[in-house]
């Protein structure tokens, strides 16, 4: 046992009139210090937990704010929106049209279930060279998310854009990836064409549904 007095004393004569004293068991101490580091420790844990999400949330803010995305090296959907927005009004000071493509990986999903996450990677970080290869330059290629991806094809028709489509078609099927042990990677490819008037808004949404009719020409095409 641990154990403290201390005298109680009448103020008037000084005289010791008792003793007031307590008692601590070791096994008491035992269990209040368990308590006091269980606290320390989980204080310590949430502590570090918030730090860390802090930190990731800075990390993540600073490569937006760079404008590439970090796997492909390419431009970030928040610098394609930026880009777009300049070409078209460039675009309107020249009278040109400019087409723009957006395109995804066929069969992605079954890739990464298939080989794995860290291979679906390495696929995306092929398709954004190929994308560079074909149009010779990063600066009109983008990820616009996910395996999602874009082209700005600028003072181009649709009809001019047909060749550039098979470029990157080739391109992309001649993507070597040992571990995918022969298979060959396709893209379906959306494109829609800017003219006068056409908002930007719509332009995407145009391009997404010749994607989307793409998609469909794909699957049933390989049922």
């Amino acid at each position: 046992y641990l154990s403290a007095y201390a005298p109680i004393i009448d103020q008037r004569d000084q005289h010791i009139v008792g003793l007031v004293g307590v008692d601590y068991s070791e096994d008491f101490l035992k269990e209040q210090y368990s308590n006091f580091t269980w606290v320390l420790n989980t204080t310590f844990a949430l502590f570090t937990l918030m730090l860390t999400f802090a930190l990731h949330i800075l990390i993540v803010t600073i490569h937006d704010r760079s404008g590439i995305d970090d796997l492909t090296k390419l431009g970030n959907k928040r610098t394609f929106i930026k880009t777009l927005r300049m070409v078209q009004s460039e675009a309107k000071k020249r009278n040109q049209n400019f087409v723009l493509c957006l395109l995804d990986v066929d069969d992605f999903k079954i890739i990464n279930d298939t080989y794995g996450h860290p291979v679906g990677d390495v696929v995306l970080k092929h398709f954004g060279q190929a994308l560079v290869k074909a149009t010779n330059t990063s600066k009109v290629c983008f990820r616009y998310g996910g395996d999602e991806f874009a082209v700005i094809l600028t003072a181009t028709t649709l009809l001019q854009a047909q060749a550039v489509k098979e470029t990157i078609q080739d391109e992309i099927a001649s993507i070597t990836i040992s571990e995918l042990k022969g298979r060959v990677l396709s893209a379906s490819i959306g494109m829609a064409e800017w003219i006068s008037g056409i908002t930007v808004e719509t332009l995407i949404d145009m391009s997404d549904k010749d994607l989307y009719s793409q998609k469909q020409m794909h699957k049933k095409k390989f049922r």
